[in-house]
């Protein structure tokens, strides 16, 4: 059996290393009428950007939510999370609430009962997860589970073919835009919103998560949604993630921080849009534009104006060393986005400022914290062979902060997948 399910994990595009750590985690979870993977994500330039009409370059992790499903007769979604010892039932109520990890289910419910007209009747879930993915660590984990729980029910109870969802969801982008605005609250089109888990971003990390291709980076747009690119992950340098072991959980404590960069590029939106032909994001403008309104700002919207304009320059210049082949320019661009983020966007704290200078002390080519911010995790580009340094950054770091951190070296794994390949939009 577990040959079998490795050759399987193989067909969807996992790495050998990916296989056998997923065929042990579905080992635990054992059969199941639906089995899929859903990745975490980790950004690589484009920080802040997708809510604000911009670009950025994602690539899924090898370490995820290995989920398994079964239809219900009772009219709940029974979830059962092995990793963190997580286990509780939500009745499929349109009124139901939740708090902490429960926000994420009942936010699910409420949505999907609202939308899908098939949803009520179609009945319950069991859904049964283990994750390695850390927890509010910036690798999209709530994300993450949002979709897997999505996927896991719409399969397990039958919604997600509903005829109507269908026509609305016609492809993988549909559905991970449709699924950030479950998070956000917002509508998609005519499937009207409802309280979302409290942020107010974009569709990033669930474009990352869904579309990713193993092997390979990918540049995407999120408002007018496309993808603008794909390069193979560069052969001489590993991506390590170094978790500062400060949560940062968006819909959390870093709630009202991070929905405020969110709120001060809405607001410079708007400006434009008061005497300019209006623009869905100031992503969307061009430079000659956005020295427009930078002539019309001042404090805190300037700053924003002006962190902006530096993460995108950094896309661009990544982008355009990934078009060469030049690995030094790409690591040039992502030290660009660190120094944006903590001169300009102020998203960054002590700790991961520290990470970020000791991972190049050691030897990276390039270090950046990614994700919401406020704490989370540091990408490290490694070259081939230096993986043995990890213990002595997280040595100095220890000494410097008093925080036990921690290493996963990383590669570009596949977007979120059916394990019997089927289509996950079903």
């Amino acid at each position: 059996m577990t040959d079998a399910l490795i050759s399987l994990l193989k067909e969807r595009g996992c790495s050998s290393e990916q296989s056998e750590r997923l065929s042990g985690h579905f080992g635990r979870l054992g059969p199941g009428r639906v089995r899929l993977f859903v990745p975490g994500r980790i950004e690589l330039v484009g920080n802040h950007v997708d809510y604000a009409g911009g670009s950025s370059l994602t690539m899924a992790t090898t370490r995820g939510l290995a989920v398994v499903a079964e239809p219900i007769a009772e009219s709940a979604l029974r979830i059962e999370v092995d990793s963190q010892g997580l286990s509780a039932d939500f009745p499929l109520e349109t009124s139901i609430m939740g708090e902490g990890w429960a926000t994420y289910p009942a936010t699910l419910i409420r949505r999907v009962l609202a939308n899908v007209p098939s949803a009520a009747a179609a009945g319950g879930a069991c859904v049964h997860i283990y994750s390695d993915l850390p927890l509010a660590s910036g690798l999209s984990s709530s994300s993450a589970f949002l979709i897997a729980l999505f996927l896991a029910w719409g399969h397990a109870s039958g919604w997600i073919q509903d005829p109507l969802l269908q026509e609305r969801l016609p492809d993988d982008q549909a559905l991970a835009d449709y699924v950030a605005t479950i998070e956000n609250g917002r509508d998609f089109g005519a499937l009207v919103g409802r309280l979302g888990v409290g942020t107010a971003g974009g569709s990033q990390d669930h474009t990352a998560i869904v579309r990713s291709r193993p092997g390979q980076i990918g540049r995407y747009r999120y408002i007018n949604p496309r993808r603008e690119g794909l390069w193979a992950w560069p052969a001489d340098v590993r991506p390590v993630v170094l978790v500062s072991g400060v949560v940062a959980e968006k819909a959390g404590d870093a709630l009202g921080e991070y929905n405020a960069a969110v709120n001060l590029a809405t607001a410079l939106r708007d400006l434009w849009n008061a005497t300019q032909p209006a623009t869905a994001g100031i992503g969307l403008l061009s430079e000659a534009d956005l020295d427009l309104l930078d002539g019309r700002v001042r404090g805190a919207l300037a700053q924003r104006l002006a962190a902006f304009r530096a993460e995108r320059a950094a896309v661009e210049s990544a982008t355009t060393a990934m078009e060469r082949g030049d690995v030094a320019g790409f690591a040039a661009a992502i030290n660009a986005s660190q120094e944006g983020k903590e001169m300009l966007l102020g998203n960054q704290i002590p700790e991961t400022i520290t990470l970020c200078r000791l991972a190049r002390e050691h030897g990276a080519l390039a270090a950046t914290s990614f994700g919401a911010g406020f704490g989370g995790a540091v990408l490290a580009l490694m070259p081939v062979g230096t993986e043995d340094s990890m213990p002595g950054i997280l040595r100095d770091y220890e000494a410097r902060h008093g925080l036990a951190g921690a290493a996963l070296v990383e590669a570009a794994g596949p977007g979120a997948f059916m394990l019997d390949g089927r289509p996950i939009r079903g």
